[in-house]
């Protein structure tokens, strides 16, 4: 019997042990007979805040004490957004053994990979907490923000799951091409960059740029910032665009999806 979307993403959410436990396994998979098993990417991403902290807070003329919470917050929030949107170009592809083999809803995948990758976040905040440790910064009653700034973040980020999950199952030379957007997008995002040292140039990027603004809720409250109206409200109208996009892309496909994989 046919469900309607929101039916289907009802029905995925109460199928929660399923996909934490497929979420949990995807971790442990990937790093099977490691003895440091998820922490290399923890690691790797403490590194890779280490030598560009060391090296472009010079360039920019920052002190590190300002340059690096601020890029270890910015690198690890990228790290998820950016996983999420590769991967979920093959949230589907990926489960096409199982669609075939068993009836679940569709989103019960997009939310397997979302609260994998929420995993791999929640490993990687402990980049953010050494820098913190390591100059010595509080957490102001702004942080506080950072709750709802997750759900959101993780929202948005279902949804974009969902969006290239369906075109890519339809479109298979999608996921290469949006990997190498996500490279490029890396680079135009507020990661490495400030915009007050770019220039006017900066600020039209970053009003265009979607990803500063799921950034910004993040990054603004742990850094002590007042809560900024604006950045809240076009993060809300992200999050109201890809639910009628990812709501319209179900809607169309739901019964063509199991034939393409």
């Amino acid at each position: 019997m046919a469900v309607s979307p929101l039916q289907d993403v009802w029905q995925g959410l109460l199928l929660r042990e399923f996909w934490t436990t497929f979420a949990w396994n995807d971790v442990k998979a990937r790093y099977r007979r490691s003895r440091i098993g998820q922490f290399w990417i923890t690691i790797s991403v403490g590194l890779f805040v280490l030598g560009v902290g060391l090296v472009y807070s010079g360039i920019f003329g920052i002190p590190m004490a300002d340059y690096m919470p601020r890029v270890a917050v910015a690198y690890v929030v990228w790290t998820f957004i950016s996983t999420v949107i590769v991967g979920g170009c093959r949230t589907f592809i990926d489960a096409s053994a199982i669609m075939q083999q068993r009836v679940f809803p569709f989103s019960v995948h997009a939310c397997r990979l979302v609260a994998r990758e929420l995993l791999i976040l929640m490993h990687n905040s402990l980049v953010v907490v050494a820098v913190w440790l390591a100059f010595g910064i509080g957490l102001g009653p702004e942080a506080l923000w950072t709750i709802p700034g997750l759900f959101l973040l993780a929202y948005v980020s279902f949804w974009l799951c969902m969006i290239f999950g369906i075109v890519s199952a339809r479109y298979r030379d999608i996921p290469p091409i949006v990997q190498s957007l996500v490279s490029v997008l890396f680079f135009v995002t507020p990661v490495l960059w400030t915009g007050d040292r770019l220039g006017e140039n900066s600020e039209l990027i970053l009003h265009l740029n979607p990803f500063a603004y799921l950034i910004a809720i993040i990054r603004d409250p742990l850094l002590g910032r007042p809560f900024e109206p604006t950045t809240w409200l076009v993060v809300l109208m992200i999050a109201a665009v890809v639910t009628a996009l990812g709501l319209l892309a179900m809607r169309m496909t739901s019964k063509k999806l199991a034939y393409w994989l």
